[in-house]
């Protein structure tokens, strides 16, 4: 996520322009998507745990 923000501001900053600014943006998306799988995991992962009660006694 922090990649794909830096490649864009540096493809941005850069002269004469370059190309890929599509991947940068598809860099970022990933990063975002992989944070919300993260979360959703971990969350999935608490309540399995949550449900198996007091199995662990």
């Amino acid at each position: 996520m922090s990649c794909g923000r830096t490649a864009k501001r540096e493809l941005a900053e850069n002269q004469p322009p370059r190309s890929g600014a599509g991947l940068a943006t598809v860099g970022i998306v990933a990063g975002y998507l992989g944070i919300a799988v993260g979360v959703v995991s971990l969350l999935a992962l608490l309540a399995i745990i949550d449900s198996l009660g007091g199995a662990w006694d």
